[in-house]
């Protein structure tokens, strides 16, 4: 059994950001952010990292995932490597669009995850989110197997209610507070002005 999961969600449209999030480049790096959260993870202390994708790439099949709930965002990646992973204790989630995040950020959220076996995130931002493996979330992710065929019906409408938000309100969790001097971290790239924005802020962290 496997203590942590560490999992890159990499598979949404990056319509915003008009090309693809997990193939941008950090300046003063020479990783891409997808091998850039993977090492993040890893610094962590996450042994196995895998990558949920929307596609698979056969030369790296064994470490993707693809998302068989393309419509539900962040929460349809989660669903599927909860389906496909299951001999763990938990999983560390990581969208790939944070590119100031550090691994002593992670490692915060693993152990108080871990400590209280609860769903554990920062205040306001539900993601990075750490999500143990316990009754209440395999009820909640059963059930919405389960229902895959309704699942993807609802999924396209806008009141479906299926969101890491909604999730969090069937399974215990807690909120961890985020010092001002730290909510820098969080600040995930949609757009190219936001990635630009990160980008002066990464360079003159690593510099």
């Amino acid at each position: 059994m496997q203590a942590c999961l560490g999992v890159v969600l990499a598979g949404g449209l990056s319509s915003r950001m008009g090309q693809n999030k997990a193939n941008l480049t950090p300046l003063n790096s020479n990783q891409t952010m997808l091998e850039y959260s993977k090492a993040q993870l890893h610094a962590a202390g996450v042994s196995q990292v895998v990558e949920s994708l929307n596609f698979k790439d056969s030369e790296n099949s064994g470490a993707q995932i693809v998302d068989q709930f393309p419509n539900l965002g962040p929460l349809g990646g989660i669903a599927t490597v909860f389906e496909r992973k299951t001999k763990v204790n938990g999983y560390l989630f990581l969208p790939v669009d944070l590119p100031l995040l550090t691994d002593t950020f992670l490692q915060k959220l693993i152990k108080h995850g871990e400590l209280t076996q609860q769903a554990c995130y920062f205040s306001e931002h539900f993601l990075p989110l750490y999500l143990p493996r316990n009754a209440y979330t395999e009820i909640f992710f059963n059930k919405l197997s389960l229902d895959k065929g309704q699942v993807r019906e609802d999924s396209l409408k806008k009141d479906q209610g299926l969101s890491i938000k909604a999730m969090l309100k069937q399974v215990p969790h807690q909120e961890i507070s985020l010092p001002p001097s730290d909510s820098h971290q969080l600040f995930n790239c949609n757009t190219p002005t936001q990635w630009q924005q990160a980008q002066q802020q990464f360079k003159s962290r690593v510099s």
